[in-house]
Formats: C-alpha cells, sequence, structure tokens
C-alpha cells in the first residue's frame, strides 16, 4: 500500500486540472455548459478572487496617480445645494467651475441624465405665452437642459458623459432573453451610442452574433437626446462584481451588432493620452485585443470578453475628494486662500464625479474595504490605464498554459515526495514550498502587476499533503495494531504498548524499580508429558498456558516468559502501578480458581489431573530490555526474582497452591489491609540464601484464627523442642482447620511428621527453628 500511497492523490490533481481549466475557459468565454459556467467556474473565480484579495493586502496600498481626482457630491454639498438630483443649473455651474474656472483638464460624470428637467409643464408654458411672450423667452434662456447642453456643447472634448447599459452574452441565452436582432431596440441604441462608438474590426453577421459570448448592449439608460448631441464623448458606467460581490474586474468594452462602446475610464484614457482606441475580435467574435492606436502592439491586459483586472491603490478614499460644495465656495466665495488650495487640486486633474452623500450611496466592495465609493472603480481603471499597470493574467503574459502547468508539476512532485517521506519532513517541504510560492507569488509576481490564479495550487498541495499524512497515520495504525497483534504473541501487551508509544525504549538498558514477579507450573508435568504424545501434549499445553495467561492479562500483568510448562510474570513494569502486590496476589488465586474450572475437562480429554504451584515475591529488581544489541527480551533480574521462583518450587514441600513472603504481605497489608488474607507457614533458607525467609500461604478468604494461633504456637515452641507436645499443638490446629475449610491441613501434617523426625535426629544445639533446602 505505501507503495502505491503516491497514486492516492491523484484525483484531487485531475478535479482541480478540472477547476483551472473551467477557469481558464470561462474566462475566454468558451464554457458552453451551463453547469460549468454557472457553478463551476463562479466557485472557481470566487475561490481566485478571494486570494487575489489577500495578495492585495499582503501587498499593501500603492501611490495612486496623482493627476487623478475624485468630484463629490456628498453630505454637505446636498444639504446646501438642495435634495437630490439637483437642478441641472447647479450642474452646469459647479462642473463649469471646474473645467473654466479652476482649469481641470478632464471631467469624468458618473451620473446618468436620462430624463429632461421640466421646471413648468407645457399648459403654463402656453398660458405664459399667450400673456408675455418675451417672458416666456426669459424663462426659456434660463432652462437648466439647454444651460447644461450648452457646457457639453463648449466642453465637448473633455466632458466624457455617463451610461448604463443592459447586457447580455447571446450564446448562453435564448433569442427573447437577448434580442440583439430586435431590429427596434437595435435602432434606439444605434440612435444614443453611435457617435460614440470606437473603431473596431468586426463585421460580423447576426447569426454569428447570435452565437457569440461577447457582452451585448440590448437597452439601458442613456442621456437625453438633447445631451448626446452637445457632447463628441460618453463611456458606460456598470458594476461587474465576481459571484461573491467584489468588483476585481472592469469591463473596457461592450457591443452592439458591429460597433463596440468603451467604458468611462477607457474613454476618458483615450482622451487624457490624446489617443485613438481600436478593438479588433477574432472569429469566434472574442475580444482579440483592445489598444491605442499610437502602441498597437502594446494591448491593454484583458480577457477574451473584454475585462480588466484592476490594480487597486488602498481602500477607501485613497484618491484626493473635492465636495462639490467646496467647489462652488471656491469659486463664488471671497475666502482667496480657499480658493487658491480648490485652484491647485483641480488645475490641470482628470476629474470624475460621483455621488457619495448617505443616503444616495454607490457603494461597491473592493478587494482593500468591501464599502467603498463606486466613483472608486473608475478612477482606479483610469489609473491603470494611465500608467500602464493593470494586472495581467497568464494570457496577458502569453503564458495561458502556465497555471494548469504549474497545478500539475506541484501535485505529481508532492504526491510522489509525501508518499515516500515521514510526518516531519512532509511538513517541512510543505511549509517550504508554501513560503517560497507564496514570496513568489505574491512579492515577485503581483508586485510586478501579473495575477496569476493560483489559489487551486494552494488548495491542491494542502489536500495532497493533508491526505498523504492522513492515509499515512491511518496505515501506521493498523500497522501498529497488527504489530501488537503479532508480537503481542511473544510480549505483554503492555510492552508492546510501550514499545509503540517510545520506541526509543527498544534499546538494551535496564533501570530499578520495585516490582511483584509471579512464577508458576505444572506440578508433575515431566509425567505428564511421557503419557501424553506431542502433539496432544502440545495442546493440551497451549490450552493450559493459554488459560493463565488470560487471567494474568486480566489484572494487568506483564508476561515475561514461557519456561516449558512455567510462566513468569510481573507487576510493576513497564508501567507504573502502586497495587502491583494486590495484582499479583490477586491472579495468583483467580489463576487457581480458573484452573479448577478446567481441571476436570483436562481429566476428561487428556486423563490427567492438573495442579500448577504458584510462588510470588515483591522487592526491587532490574527490568529492562535484557540481552544483546541485536535480540534482547524485557524481563526482570535480581534477588526478588529467584526468591520468588524458590516459592513456586516449596508448593510442592508444602502442598499448597500459593506462597509467597511475610515481607510482601507486610507491604500489601500497609496499603490495602485485610485485602489478601495469609497465614505464616515457616522460616526457609532457600538455596544461595544465609538468610531465612518467612513464607505465607494466601488466600482471599480469612483463615480460621483459631487454628492460625494454635498453628503458630506450635511453629515458635520449636525451639522448646518438646516435640509430644508441639505435635499436639499442631494436631489440634488441624483439628480445627478441617473444620473451617473441610479438608485436612497439609502444612501441619508436614510439620508434625517433621517433629516425628526430630525426635530421633534431633537438630543442631545452635538451630533457630529455619529450614534449609538444599535444592531449588
Amino acid at each position: 500500500m505505501k507503495n502505491k500511497l503516491w497514486l492516492i492523490p491523484i484525483p484531487i490533481i485531475l478535479i482541480f486540472s478540472l477547476f483551472q481549466t473551467t477557469f481558464d475557459w470561462g474566462e475566454q468565454g468558451k464554457l458552453n455548459s451551463s453547469f460549468l459556467r454557472n457553478e463551476i467556474y463562479q466557485f472557481s473565480k470566487n475561490t481566485n478572487g478571494i486570494l487575489t484579495n489577500i495578495k492585495f493586502r499582503i501587498r499593501g496600498e500603492t501611490k495612486p496617480d496623482p493627476r487623478i481626482v475624485i468630484l463629490s457630491a456628498d453630505n454637505a454639498s446636498v444639504e446646501t445645494l438642495g435634495r437630490w438630483p439637483w437642478h441641472r443649473l447647479d450642474y452646469a455651474r459647479i462642473f463649469n467651475y471646474v473645467l473654466n474656472t479652476f482649469n481641470a483638464k478632464l471631467l469624468g460624470i458618473d451620473v446618468v441624465y436620462s430624463e429632461p428637467e421640466n421646471t413648468i409643464t407645457p399648459e403654463i408654458e402656453d398660458l405664459i405665452k399667450a400673456k408675455n411672450p418675451q417672458l416666456m423667452e426669459d424663462i426659456k434662456s434660463e432652462n437648466g437642459d439647454l444651460k447644461f447642453a450648452t457646457l457639453f456643447d463648449h466642453n465637448k472634448e473633455n466632458i466624457v458623459l455617463g451610461y448604463t447599459p443592459d447586457i447580455c452574452q447571446p450564446a448562453y441565452l435564448k433569442k427573447e432573453d437577448c434580442p440583439i436582432d430586435n431590429d427596434k431596440l437595435s435602432k434606439k441604441i444605434t440612435d444614443q451610442l453611435e457617435k460614440f462608438a470606437i473603431k473596431s474590426e468586426s463585421n460580423f453577421t447576426l447569426d454569428k452574433l447570435q452565437t457569440s459570448p461577447f457582452p451585448q448592449i440590448i437597452s439601458g439608460l442613456f442621456n437625453i437626446e438633447l445631451f448626446n448631441q452637445a457632447s463628441n464623448n460618453a463611456g458606460y458606467f456598470s458594476a461587474d462584481p465576481d459571484p461573491d460581490g467584489f468588483i476585481r474586474n472592469y469591463s473596457l468594452v461592450y457591443s452592439h451588432r458591429n460597433k463596440s462602446y468603451p467604458s468611462m475610464g477607457l474613454k476618458m484614457a483615450e482622451i487624457a493620452m490624446n489617443d485613438e482606441i481600436k478593438a479588433e475580435y477574432d472569429d469566434d467574435t472574442r475580444l482579440k485585443k483592445v489598444y491605442f492606436s499610437k502602441t498597437p502592439n502594446e494591448p491593454i491586459p484583458s480577457t477574451k470578453l473584454g475585462f480588466m483586472g484592476l490594480n487597486f491603490r488602498g481602500k477607501s478614499n485613497i484618491y484626493p475628494y473635492i465636495s462639490a460644495v467646496d467647489v462652488v465656495r471656491a469659486a463664488e466665495g471671497d475666502d482667496a486662500e480657499f480658493t487658491k488650495k480648490i485652484a491647485v487640486q483641480l488645475k490641470d486633474k482628470y476629474v470624475l464625479f460621483g455621488v457619495t452623500a448617505i443616503g444616495l450611496y454607490d457603494m461597491r466592495a473592493f478587494p482593500f474595504d468591501s464599502n467603498t465609493p463606486g466613483v472608486e472603480g473608475h478612477a482606479t481603471a483610469l489609473d491603470n490605464l494611465l500608467n500602464h499597470d493593470s494586472l495581467k493574467s497568464a494570457s496577458s503574459i502569453n503564458m495561458p498554459w502556465l497555471p494548469l502547468l504549474l497545478l500539475i508539476v506541484v501535485g505529481m512532485t508532492f504526491s510522489i515526495l509525501f508518499a515516500r517521506l515521514e510526518a516531519v519532513p512532509s511538513l517541512l517541504v510543505f511549509v517550504t514550498f508554501l513560503l517560497g510560492f507564496g514570496y513568489v507569488d505574491i512579492h515577485f509576481l503581483f508586485s510586478k502587476n501579473i495575477n496569476l490564479p493560483t489559489a487551486f495550487i494552494y488548495l491542491e498541495s494542502f489536500l495532497i499533503f493533508a491526505l498523504t499524512l492522513s492515509i499515512r497515520y491511518v496505515l501506521e495504525e493498523r500497522g501498529k495494531k497488527q504489530i501488537k497483534a503479532t508480537f503481542s504473541h511473544y510480549l505483554a501487551p503492555a510492552v508492546v504498548d510501550m514499545v509503540l508509544k517510545d520506541p526509543s525504549k527498544l534499546v538494551v538498558g535496564g533501570e530499578r524499580r520495585e516490582i511483584t514477579i509471579l512464577f508458576t507450573d505444572v506440578a508433575g508435568f515431566t509425567s505428564i508429558s511421557e503419557g501424553l504424545d506431542p502433539k496432544t501434549l502440545s495442546l493440551f499445553l497451549n490450552e493450559y498456558l493459554g488459560a493463565m495467561t488470560d487471567v494474568i492479562f486480566e489484572h494487568k500483568g506483564t508476561l515475561d516468559k514461557y519456561i516449558g510448562d512455567a510462566i513468569m510474570a510481573f507487576w510493576g513494569a513497564p508501567l507504573d502501578q502502586d497495587d502491583h502486590i494486590l495484582l499479583a496476589c490477586t491472579t495468583a488465586l483467580k489463576m487457581q480458581k480458573r484452573l479448577a474450572e478446567i481441571a476436570p475437562d483436562f481429566k476428561k480429554r487428556y486423563n490427567i489431573d492438573v495442579g500448577a504451584g504458584i510462588g510470588l515475591n515483591a522487592g526491587t529488581v532490574s527490568v529492562g530490555n535484557m540481552g544483546s544489541d541485536k535480540i534482547f527480551a524485557y524481563t526482570a533480574l535480581g534477588d526478588s526474582v529467584n526468591l520468588a521462583a524458590r516459592l513456586e518450587g516449596l508448593t510442592r514441600m508444602y502442598k499448597t497452591w500459593v506462597l509467597t513472603t511475610k515481607d510482601t504481605m507486610d507491604k500489601l497489608w500497609e496499603k490495602y489491609p485485610n485485602q489478601i488474607f495469609y497465614r505464616v507457614l515457616d522460616s526457609v533458607k532457600v538455596k544461595g540464601k544465609k538468610i531465612a525467609t518467612d513464607i505465607v500461604e494466601i488466600s482471599l478468604e480469612p483463615f480460621d484464627p483459631k487454628a492460625d494461633e494454635l498453628f503458630q504456637k506450635a511453629r515458635a515452641s520449636f525451639l522448646t523442642r518438646d516435640w509430644d507436645g508441639i505435635i499436639k499443638l499442631f494436631e489440634e490446629s488441624n483439628e480445627i482447620f478441617k473444620q473451617s475449610r473441610g479438608r485436612e491441613d497439609p502444612v501441619a501434617k508436614i510439620f508434625i511428621s517433621r517433629c516425628e523426625y526430630f525426635k530421633s535426629h534431633p537438630p543442631e544445639e545452635n538451630w533457630d527453628g529455619s529450614i534449609e533446602m538444599k535444592e531449588k
């Protein structure tokens, strides 16, 4: 699976390649599928748009063109000049001051005057004319529309009117929804706009245009005929937000039939540069290029649908604003200093008039600020055109294939790298890529006005990294489970868990720790093995060891090893267990209980009587990985381990099942009194030891106190050497034991036999009452 891990991200690469291709084709008007156009392309456009916003904010503000000024119909102007819309005479007065008093070079009007201004009704006009013809002539001389038209006529070359067109894309709509072949509508638009058309090389038939994706004007709000006749220049203003509401692109030209019409920003740039706009179309009726006649080989960067990427300068009010009422005050007031200030602000400037008053706000969302007067969009477009620094796409730099190529190369590279590298190196590679590619993308390309649609490259690399890491994690977890399941057959689960959590512990070495060690083996195993064939012996041994091991694991024990029929286990390592003695004692007694339950089945199937002795001891040992650098085992070593093994051997001598030491029980009862009951059986010097150890038998049930009192009194009487009296005490103890447990006390019987022996073979004079073991 790991060898093929690099193949898993391939679908991600394919999906993002589809998104990237859809985005590229959508920008060029090549999407005939409504699903791709309305769903995938819109999603792609939003995604790349969000990244564009981020790029702008990381790049920060840049200096706007100082020649551009915004003339604002703000709150103060509306309060002074009256409610909106103003009288045409006021417009004429303000614009005249801007152009002729303060000598601005150019004025673009971001307002459309679609209806005549009627100051009097026709009936009143006829009545006045009948009574006083001269008065009617005087009134007409003050007609706002006429005055306004006169202003346009006198400033034909430095005023750009504005209008708002309604557009459609014929290739994507039914004929009734995009009636470009309606001659009546067409004549109306032609009458309104034809004089403002730019030179374009197109001669398409209506049938050809009916399949064109290029935006066509079908209606709109246009200036009244009087103003159009008096003016030489007009440009449309329209908002073209992305699906998320942000405006990032600016339409340069729209078409109607075989004519092309410029936007306000483009028309103003043409006049400011004293140049001529031209447009060329390809055979598919899409825009080939828009350019100025003086620089035909340097077309304006745009899509095939005529949209230019706006290179925003900064937040709202990045361009200087001048209130319309301040222009009036400066022209008509007597504050020379203020007049001079306004004159300096307007002289030789390119002025855009727009509405910013509260309630009349023409607000738009731009990358730096989501609440900006719309007129700043035209100011930005004009700024970009004058300074030739609008945003360029991959097509604009003659590399339309670059984003898709980067997407595929980055995706395949990361698929292979992340499949081979571990988590930390993968993370380092991913972060390094983000920082490096981000630096190139933003500080190198974007700062040079190249805006590649790289959002999907970032998303793709992140998803491949996250997916590969997640799959690797799942595989490693599954691998750990397989390792744990496999090695749990050889090692204790706690040891396996320790190694999986911290592989650094998988080295040779140990630590000093207090633990409780347990040894057990089958009584009479030699004779049992001689009576069974190898296959049956193996089956029996597996069942027996399995049952005993289950009890050990149930009580959180660490299985050290199997030694033939013997088992070694311990508690307190590798995990810390404060109750390791209690767990070990409980396990030993539960093992005996479990063995009693399965013994009848062994008798029935194998015809053997199964019993097992258990010895356990608590003490400080060396525990850890013991062995060579190549092969080692987790085990415990020390005197306490040896003593536990000796105690297991003593169970056969004392004919009891579980033995431990008095010292072990004293430690247990300090923390957990009355949990495990015991009685001291004897003092024994095990092989290799000179000091006697008090050995005890444990039980989950208390021993009869009277029997134990007589038993301990008899043991204490050993030094008196009154063998007959001692035997009598043991007999009395045995009788009470028999009554409470329903069986004779085998240890009392052993001591009675020992006393009989001492009668004829007295111990040495310095005997301390203990027994010395000569064998293990």
